[in-house]
């Protein structure tokens, strides 16, 4: 377990106390008895961390008993205070600098701030600090000119120097440690911990060596430079903690060999030592913000990569089952009924559970199940209108143990016995027959953080209508070609990944390209299969960022050269389905030119496939017919005079001039109706 796994479940009460009270003397040790304020205050960066980390009364009491005995300690040691003074004065500043950051961590919070880099939170983060730092300097000024420890007229530069040691404290302790007891031991770590101390004694030598002004030509002043590339190295390999250990070691030998003392004013000192250690921590976060956001869209791209895997995998059940569902064998009934309730179960991590049945003879049959006793459940002989059944569409049903209760009345004991507890539900109504209605529930247990929220409803409720439409389709063959059409359109919506603008182009692409290949005379399989391919030849763009896609204006080489891929990925991922596979390689060439200067493969002439040359002319028409983020539409006469222009060297020449052809008879008058 990591470390910092270990603080969040059982030893954080005793860390608060050590921290907080053992990095006083650190404090005091940099106040060089001018006056009792310091240069650097590490101490309230940590109370700060733990208050905002956790936040409980119990915390705020280990802060406080460790900061009294680190003051006790210093008063008592490092900066010798007479008799009484020295628990009263220790007392006032813990008290002071505890209640002052805990209110500052509840204001945070209270304005929900979740360490996003946003202005807001930034500028919020900031306010406070400042708040905190002058707050707790006023008023602990204040106490000791009432103990007689300050005279009246140093009260105010004691004051400045006092907010700004606990300002630059909370800057370059409290925002790592806090990210550190957030995300240590649930980020990844590349290093182990013996590699991680090892480290550390590395940098303790290589401070030690620049501060003991020991060796010729080797100082602080003249090298200090040398301990960026060590805050690079613990960005990439060590966790947030590294950076507070080593800002601590850091000090430590700071304070032991002072590296500029008598060659600097105090004034130089503070910004020398505070400066460095914060623009320290400002390439570490930095680092450490670039490696997450990179980490967060490889992420982003894999999950969404996954799911597009997932509906084409969906996409394939869905043309077995039609072979199946007219078969009039019970068994193959409940087959097709059970691959359906599968399939939907394993697109969804939050559901746990789940069941499927269909009504026979007036009484409810089980066919599947999840979680559920299957065999209990059809030896009760459950009526049909205890049950919700032929919905219009996904229902999400809360508080199901009580609707439990309600509904099976005496059975609700047994079935409690053998079922699991359930905190909500979505019920489900497939049509997979002229007169066959499966019933399906999607179950989250009780007790779970997991909700079937809007997006997961509207994805059910799309892919509801997906099915029935797909099935009705296989039952009247008339209706087949137009129903499948519609099936892979709402495919493509599904995830929700894909934005309106990219839907209707898609449709467009489809339209006019089984246009233009009837104009060419190509056979019928041939022009479903450029419909299809139309409607798909954007999947890939799923595994593009969607910064990249959304973006409006021109690309950077770089996000060019992303948006490329979208081509060979959309076409990777329909070379896995059986029914989708032969439209993988228009899909791939869509982007093609006739002159050889397209892309994937740079194809020329007669090595791309004409059908690819219809695809990639209903492409451009499509894109050239509606307003797009880089360029105003174009008009049928002017995509007209494009197409002659570049007939022969972007498009294939005969396509061109049957498209030319067709815009002339108004196919695309359509686009301009709106």
């Amino acid at each position: 377990m990591d470390i910092m796994a270990i603080v969040k479940t059982h030893h954080k009460k005793m860390l608060a106390f050590f921290l907080c009270g053992a990095t006083v003397p650190i404090g005091h040790a940099f106040t060089i008895s001018v006056f009792d304020a310091s240069l650097v205050w590490p101490s309230i960066g940590f109370v700060f961390a733990f208050l905002m980390v956790f936040h409980k009364k119990s915390i705020a009491y280990s802060v406080f008993l460790g900061l009294l005995v680190g003051y006790l300690f210093s008063h008592g040691l490092i900066q010798p205070t007479s008799g009484w003074m020295v628990p009263a004065q220790s007392l006032f500043s813990a008290a002071i600098t505890s209640v002052v950051v805990w209110y500052g961590a509840w204001f945070l919070l209270k304005m929900n701030v979740n360490w996003r880099i946003t202005f807001r939170d930034t500028t919020l983060f900031f306010a406070v600090f400042i708040a905190i730092s002058f707050t707790a300097a006023i008023l602990s000024n204040l106490t000791l000119l009432m103990l007689g420890v300050l005279e009246i007229d140093a009260f105010w530069g004691s004051a400045l120097i006092w907010a700004g040691g606990d300002f630059f404290g909370l800057l370059y302790f409290g925002i790592p440690f806090s990210l550190a007891l957030h995300l240590d031991g649930e980020e990844y770590t590349k290093r182990s911990l013996r590699e991680e101390v090892f480290f550390y004694f590395i940098l303790l030598l290589f401070t030690l060596l620049f501060f003991n002004r020991q060796i010729p030509f080797v100082g602080y002043g003249t090298h200090k430079f040398l301990f960026f590339p060590l805050a690079v190295i613990v960005a990439f390999y060590f966790p947030y903690r590294s950076l507070v250990i080593g800002s601590l070691i850091f000090l430590s030998v700071m304070v032991f060999f002072p590296p500029f003392l008598g060659e600097a004013s105090y004034f130089e000192y503070f910004l020398e030592v505070n400066v460095f250690l914060t623009v320290i921590t400002f390439v570490f976060l930095s680092i450490r913000y670039i490696l997450f956001t990179l980490n967060l869209e490889q992420e982003d791209l894999k999950q969404r990569r996954t799911r597009l895997e997932q509906l084409v995998n969906s996409t394939e059940s869905l043309f077995s089952f039609a072979e199946t569902v007219t078969v009039k064998d019970p068994d193959a009934t409940d087959a097709v009924a059970s691959k359906i309730f599968r399939m939907i179960y394993r697109l969804f991590n939050r559901i746990d559970y789940g069941s499927c049945m269909m009504v026979k003879e007036d009484r409810i049959h089980y066919i599947d199940a999840v979680g559920h006793d299957l065999e209990f459940l059809n030896s009760k002989a459950f009526n049909v209108s205890e049950w919700k059944a032929n919905l219009d569409k996904p229902e999400r049903l809360t508080n199901m143990e009580q609707r439990l209760k309600e509904s099976l009345g005496e059975h609700y004991e047994s079935y409690r016995k053998h079922n699991p507890s359930i905190k909500e539900s979505v019920m489900m109504s497939v049509k997979i027959g002229p007169e066959l209605v499966c019933e399906m529930s999607f179950d989250i247990r009780e007790g779970s953080d997991d909700t079937f929220d809007e997006h997961i409803l509207d994805y059910l409720q799309t892919l509801n209508m997906l099915m029935n439409s797909f099935f009705e389709a296989e039952v009247s063959i008339q209706k087949h070609n137009r129903m499948k059409r519609s099936m892979v359109s709402s495919l493509l919506t599904t995830i929700g990944m894909f934005d309106e603008t990219i839907r209707f182009h898609s449709e467009d692409v489809a339209y006019i390209a089984s246009e233009l290949a009837t104009a060419l005379k190509f056979d019928r399989e041939t022009v479903n299969k450029l419909y299809w391919a139309g409607i798909t030849h954007d999947i890939g763009k799923i595994g593009v960022s969607r910064d990249v896609v959304r973006k409006e204006g021109q690309y950077s080489v770089d996000e060019y050269e992303q948006m490329k891929r979208h081509a060979e990925l959309g076409s990777n991922l329909l070379k896995k389905s059986r029914a989708l596979s032969d439209i993988a390689f228009y899909v791939k060439s869509h982007h093609e030119r006739y002159d050889g200067q397209g892309y994937p493969e740079g194809l020329k002439g007669d090595e791309i496939p004409v059908e690819a040359c219809v695809l990639a002319l209903a492409e451009a028409i499509a894109a050239m017919g509606r307003k797009q983020p880089y360029s105003p539409a174009k008009t049928p006469p002017q995509i007209i005079n494009e197409l002659y222009q570049e007939k022969g060297s972007q498009f294939e020449p005969k396509c061109a001039d049957a498209a030319i052809r067709l815009i002339e008879e108004g196919i695309i008058d359509y686009l301009y109706e709106e």
